[in-house]
C-alpha cells in the first residue's frame, strides 16, 4: 500500500496532538487533589490520558475512549441541567477566588466537554483505521 505525503501529515499531526492533549488530561488529574471531590474527576482524567497513550497501540483503546466519552457526557449534562444560571465566557476566565456556584460548575462542564470530544475523535479516527485496514482484507 502506496503511503502519501497528506497521510504521514496527518498522523503526525495528530500523534502530536493526541500526545499533548494526553499530557493535558495527566496534569489534570493531578490537579484534582486539592478538588472537594478528587476521586472522580482524577478518574475521568486519567482515563482520558491512558486513552491517549493507548491509541493506535492497543486493539481495546478505542473502547476506553468511547467509556470515557460516554462518562464525561452524561456527567456534563447532569452538571449542566444542576447549573442555577448561565454564565458568560468573559466570567469563565476570571480569578477563581471571586467566582463559584455556575462559574464553577460551567468550567466543570466545560472541562469534561473538552474530554468527550477528544475521546470521540480518537473513536472516529480509530474507526477509520480500522475500516481502513478491514478493506484492504
Amino acid at each position: 500500500m502506496a503511503t502519501c505525503w497528506t497521510t504521514l501529515y496527518y498522523d503526525a499531526g495528530m500523534w502530536i496532538a493526541n500526545i499533548g492533549m494526553g499530557v493535558l488530561f495527566a496534569i489534570g488529574a493531578m490537579v484534582q487533589w486539592n478538588d472537594p471531590d478528587p476521586l472522580g474527576w482524577i478518574l475521568v482524567y486519567m482515563a482520558a490520558a491512558i486513552a491517549c497513550g493507548t491509541f493506535r497501540r492497543f486493539s481495546w483503546a478505542w473502547l476506553l475512549a468511547l467509556v470515557t466519552a460516554i462518562v464525561a457526557i452524561s456527567w456534563g449534562a447532569w452538571i449542566v441541567a444542576d447549573m442555577p444560571r448561565w454564565v458568560t465566557p468573559s466570567q469563565m476566565f476570571e480569578p477563581m477566588q471571586s467566582r463559584g456556584g455556575a462559574v464553577e460548575l460551567a468550567r466543570e462542564a466545560w472541562g469534561l466537554g473538552i474530554i468527550a470530544l477528544w475521546m470521540l475523535l480518537l473513536v472516529w479516527a480509530g474507526r477509520k483505521e480500522v475500516s481502513v485496514d478491514d478493506a484492504a482484507l
